[in-house]
């Protein structure tokens, strides 16, 4: 059963099941088209307080069922000496952002003109070169890793117009890489639904071994909240 299916049948407040679902999905991107945000400069260990992209949930949030639909990343700058790459993504029992990056903004895809058939996005989205807060005292929860390119010649292994897409529930193509002539990839990976309550957080962290400078990436997140 796909993900549309399990949430058309929430209802909004006014009791309609068809408003629902147009009114909970938002996608938060990168404020310039065709700018990227950089990235740790040498994401080359795992660390707890460093990460690439934190979606906070607020404790205050009215929505009662926040999904991470997909994520897709697009190279802007290769930086430098990385031999391969890879996303680790943790779940954590409260907010976790505290600085750096570029703060993303919620827009809703409903197509209606009318600004009150229009939900406001509840999630917090951070993504770039951020700090995060020290993990709860229950500890982060590993969700799951993907290597997301290692089968290059020679470092960098980023080439612009790289593109990683991954979706919840999809079809995805696991970790295999796809190549044009010039030596682009386009990825699309498949990843868990991840249920995320008010006052929590989803943190994904980049591994880039041997990286010595930052590569920048677009990005386009888009958050299911019902």
């Amino acid at each position: 059963m796909s993900l549309e299916n399990l949430l058309v049948g929430a209802k909004d407040p006014s009791g309609s099941k068809g408003n629902a679902l147009r009114k909970s999905v938002f996608t938060f991107n990168n404020p310039t088209v065709g700018t990227g945000i950089a990235l740790n400069a040498d994401p080359t260990a795992i660390a707890e307080t460093e990460a690439s992209l934190i979606i906070d949930i607020p404790a205050a949030s009215t929505a009662s069922v926040t999904f991470l639909k997909s994520l897709k990343l697009t190279c802007t700058a290769n930086g430098s000496a990385a031999t391969k790459a890879s996303l680790a993504f943790y779940k954590d029992s409260i907010n976790r952002y505290s600085s750096g990056g570029s703060t993303l903004t919620g827009v809703s895809t409903s197509a209606s003109s009318n600004t009150s058939n229009v939900g406001t996005a509840q999630s917090k989205v951070y993504f770039g070169d951020l700090t995060a807060a020290a993990a709860s005292s229950a500890g982060e929860d590993h969700l799951f890793s993907q290597l997301i390119k290692s089968d290059t010649p020679a470092a960098p292994c980023f080439a612009v117009g790289d593109e990683f897409l991954f979706e919840t529930m999809s079809v995805g193509k696991g970790d295999n890489n796809y190549y044009d002539s010039a030596g682009v990839c386009a990825s699309q990976f498949k990843m868990p639904m991840m249920y995320l309550h008010p006052g929590s957080s989803l943190l994904v962290k980049a591994l880039f071994p041997n990286q010595s400078a930052a590569a920048s990436f677009e990005v386009e997140v888009v958050m299911y909240e019902v």
